[in-house]
């Protein structure tokens, strides 16, 4: 009943202060490849990882992945994923996605949501991972509640059901279960920094194994581009041939210059025989998107799904 990705964000009334009246049937992006403009500096920049002989063991990577078109991705990907890990605590946005489930492509679906991350001290968790999320469309869904705290509720989510009809029921759902996975491509459970840039690695790594020549991987660097007026790092990926091991024909990337993180995430699937465009199978857009608001238990417990 729930999203995840590369995925978010009483929010309701916290997202009218942002100014969100109208809600837009689509979030515009565009890559400037010729226009200049002046960077943005973020306070604290990512620093270089390096990817030594045991990160290419346990990632079974081929001898000379190092050359493949593909290592600036993984690179960047975990560097991204280390400062998020050092500098975000928590954040909160407005997710605009779509999905393809069963085959079928989706209405854009608008959730605002706030997500903390898991703190550790030691093996001793101190604050657990934690995400809550309201539907504000489309009308089927609208005044949904979700709400999920890593331990509790049995490990499942509370879910206040939202829409026209019994809107005020709310139900414990596995994450992972048939009924949770007929609304999302993704378990609530994968929301988190950590699960986001856990994907990118190993998605990227598999991409790799699996086309250890690189003839089969495409992939481009847009410095210039915007997501919703925001300044981005777009990273696409093709792979031109479809084989049965890719998960992709196309992937595309944005990533916030200021804040280091995916704000965008598209994937497409090879056209059908006979077809140039390729099938869109699900996009990812955050927005409105705000790292370290002070997220507390009181964010997280089951009052918020009465709108307390």
């Amino acid at each position: 009943m729930m999203a995840g990705a590369i995925n978010s964000m009483a929010l309701y009334g916290c997202l009218l202060t942002y100014g969100i009246g109208v809600l837009p049937a689509e979030v515009g992006v565009m890559n400037e490849r010729t226009a200049v403009h002046p960077p943005l500096l973020a306070v604290s920049l990512p620093k270089k990882v390096r990817l030594d002989a045991s990160f290419a063991t346990r990632h079974r990577l081929p001898q000379g992945w190092e050359s493949h078109p593909l290592a600036p991705a993984l690179r960047l990907a975990r560097e991204r994923g280390a400062y998020l890990r050092e500098h975000v605590r928590d954040f909160q946005c407005l997710l605009v996605k779509r999905e393809r489930i069963n085959g079928q492509l989706r209405k854009y679906e608008y959730l605002a949501t706030k997500v903390r991350r898991e703190q550790r001290q030691g093996d001793v968790i101190t604050t657990p991972y934690s995400v809550y999320t309201v539907f504000l469309a489309p009308s089927r869904v609208r005044g949904r509640r979700v709400l999920y705290v890593a331990g509790e509720n049995e490990g499942k989510m509370l879910v206040r059901n939202g829409g026209a009809r019994f809107n005020y029921i709310t139900v414990k759902v596995d994450p992972n279960s048939a009924t949770a996975m007929r609304e999302s491509r993704y378990p609530i459970t994968d929301f988190g920094l950590e699960s986001i840039t856990r994907r990118l690695i190993d998605q990227t790594t598999a991409d790799i194994r699996n086309d250890p020549t690189g003839e089969n991987s495409k992939v481009s660097f847009f410095h210039n581009a915007r997501v919703d007026k925001r300044s981005c790092l777009h990273l696409r990926v093709v792979h031109p041939k479809q084989h049965d091991h890719d998960a992709y024909h196309i992937a595309n990337i944005y990533i916030d210059n200021l804040l280091h993180m995916p704000i965008r995430v598209e994937s497409y699937n090879w056209p059908p025989e006979g077809e140039d465009e390729p099938i869109l199978m699900e996009e990812y857009t955050l927005t409105r998107l705000q790292l370290n608001v002070g997220l507390t238990d009181a964010d997280f417990t089951p009052a918020v799904l009465e709108g307390k």
